[in-house]
C-alpha cells in the first residue's frame, strides 16, 4: 500500500490510516 503523493506532515498512525483508505486520490 504505497501512496502516490508526498509524505504529508502528518503523524505516522495518521499516514498509516491514510495509505489504508488510500486518501491520497485527491489531486
Amino acid at each position: 500500500m504505497t501512496a502516490v503523493c508526498p509524505p504529508p506532515p502528518f503523524s505516522f498512525l495518521e499516514l498509516f490510516f491514510i495509505n489504508s483508505v488510500n486518501f491520497c486520490s485527491v489531486p
